[in-house]
């Protein structure tokens, strides 16, 4: 993989792992709502949009 793709690569597992532990909490109060999860940067692709050059 090359620099850009690993960047890209890495900021998407970040995102991944964030929603995931939003998705996970035991706490109904604090777990993420399935509208907010629909809205989250990793399902948008958001994260993404800053390399545009990448595969």
């Amino acid at each position: 993989m090359e620099g850009c793709d690993q960047l890209a690569e890495k900021a998407d597992r970040r995102e991944f792992v964030d929603l995931l532990k939003m998705m996970l909490m035991i706490d109904a109060d604090q777990r993420i709502a399935p509208s907010d999860a629909l809205t989250h940067p990793f399902v948008t692709m958001q994260h993404l949009m800053d390399f545009p050059h990448c595969n």
